[in-house]
């Protein structure tokens, strides 16, 4: 039976956080029974409560300061390590991805491929807005996934030494991870959510990093759009996100 670590980093947020543990708690069934994939959680938290809402799903939660974020997410895959995953999951706790992704990804796991998606699709919480991004258009960094839903070998983080971001830098995590990466050639194989009729969610609220407008160069969706984008996601972790008006996909739900 293969064996997967999701490692994230948790702060604050604590609704959504819970929406992401139940989401993850999901996957974790799922896989198991379509896939027979074992998935491990490991989080890096800073306070008793973010800890809690981990623990209470199994996830086994490392203690470390929220600056810098590169030291914390290296604690946590360093963490990742002791449970010996064939692979290891990245994953924001702000990000979601539909059943139809989880299947490509469990794909990817059974045949020992690292893989990362190519496009994402980001949501303002407060205002309901998305936006979807096709792919980085810079040059330098066309090849690279966007950072959530990232699979990555265990070969390569042993190549690696189990450390994948810049433990000083406590912005631009997925260009430090890539980075790495690339300079070790290890860089995943890119899939993209459209070809396999998919989604995966950024959710952004003001305790974000890097907010909703930073993506202003992509397009707001419609409402239409935002919805049946929406309506992929499992109907429970769509009722479990705090939204602060109606919800998007009701009618999905």
């Amino acid at each position: 039976m293969a064996r997967v670590t999701l490692v994230t980093a948790v702060w604050q947020r604590r609704e959504l956080t819970r929406a992401f543990w139940l989401w993850a708690a999901r996957l974790r069934r799922r896989w198991r029974v379509s896939h027979g994939i074992t998935l491990d959680l490991v989080a890096a938290a800073s306070n008793d409560e973010d800890a809690a809402l981990g623990e209470a799903v199994g996830a086994r939660i490392v203690r470390h300061e929220n600056t810098p974020l590169g030291a914390k997410f290296n604690a946590a895959l360093l963490a990742a390590r002791e449970n010996a995953p064939d692979a290891v999951l990245i994953m924001g706790s702000d990000d979601f991805f539909c059943d139809r992704a989880a299947d490509a990804l469990g794909g990817a796991v059974l045949a020992d491929r690292s893989v990362g998606f190519r496009d994402c699709y980001y949501l303002d919480l407060a205002t309901g807005a998305t936006r979807y991004l096709k792919g980085y258009r810079v040059k330098s960094r066309h090849r690279e996934p966007v950072g959530c839903g990232t699979l990555h070998r265990r070969d390569l983080l042993d190549r690696l030494n189990w450390r994948l971001w810049d433990a000083t830098q406590h912005h631009g995590m997925d260009n430090s991870r890539f980075a790495t990466l690339n300079a070790h050639g290890a860089m995943p194989e890119l899939l993209w959510l459209r070809d396999l009729d998919a989604v995966m969610v950024d959710i952004k609220t003001p305790v974000n990093l890097w907010p909703f407008d930073r993506t202003r160069k992509q397009p707001v969706m419609s409402a239409e759009e935002g919805r049946a984008m929406l309506a992929h996601l499992p109907a429970e972790v769509l009722a479990a996100i705090p939204w602060p008006h109606p919800v998007p996909s009701a009618q999905a739900a």
